[in-house]
């Protein structure tokens, strides 16, 4: 699809989708700041997502509800297996449970928070995933510009685990899994049981594979 006049550069056509799929609009919660950080869905085909400000919506039957709110900037989300909602927040990862069935999450469990969280704005937490093992797998952001760091206005780390991606096992034990990593901003897990980490590096991106 070309736009404007002959010299205009050639413009992606978002209207293209491969045979199978179609394209839906789903508006957002009217007058909700809606930042979306972290999406999922379940067996029934509910929608769950996270935003950075702090909170879990889901959209079933093309209404919005809220599920949890007061979570510290998420930047991830998994429906788990048995319905609950695990949520990567900056100081811990933590399981949202619907305990009696209202629809909003009256338990907020800690999952993993072994890591140091030292109130830097740069320090997210990304993921989980699982492997066929059930295993969690998540990531550690550096800080920024902390004056603890190695370097003023650089990403860094003081110490607890930033910079590193960590697994925790079907027990809940937490094991740093990975370290030395520039920022890891972003995990996924593949069919074939790879984990798949992304690293600053430079200006760019560079994928790294972990094999469990």
């Amino acid at each position: 699809m070309t736009i404007g006049t002959a010299n205009a550069a050639q413009a992606p056509d978002h209207t293209y989708k491969p045979d199978g799929y179609k394209i839906i609009t789903v508006e957002t919660p009217k007058d909700v700041r809606f930042h979306a950080t972290g999406l999922d869905s379940d067996k029934e085909g509910v929608i769950w997502v996270a935003t950075r400000l702090g909170e879990v919506w889901y959209l079933k039957n093309n209404s919005w509800s809220k599920f949890a709110e007061g979570l510290h900037e998420p930047t991830g989300l998994l429906v788990d297996e048995d319905g609950s909602i695990l949520v990567a927040q900056k100081p811990e990862l933590t399981r949202l449970v619907d305990a009696n069935d209202d629809g909003v999450a009256d338990s907020y469990i800690p999952v993993a928070n072994q890591w140091t969280f030292h109130d830097n704005y740069h320090e997210f937490t990304f993921g989980p995933v699982k492997d066929k093992q059930g295993n969690l797998y998540g990531t550690l952001n550096l800080s920024h510009n902390h004056p603890d760091a190695f370097r003023m206005g650089a990403m860094g780390t003081t110490g607890g685990n930033r910079g590193f991606a960590f697994k925790v096992d079907k027990e809940g034990k937490y094991t740093p899994y990975a370290h030395g990593l520039r920022s890891p901003a972003g995990i996924g897990a593949s069919p074939q049981g790879e984990v798949f980490l992304r690293i600053i590096k430079g200006i760019g991106y560079q994928p790294l594979k972990c094999t469990y």
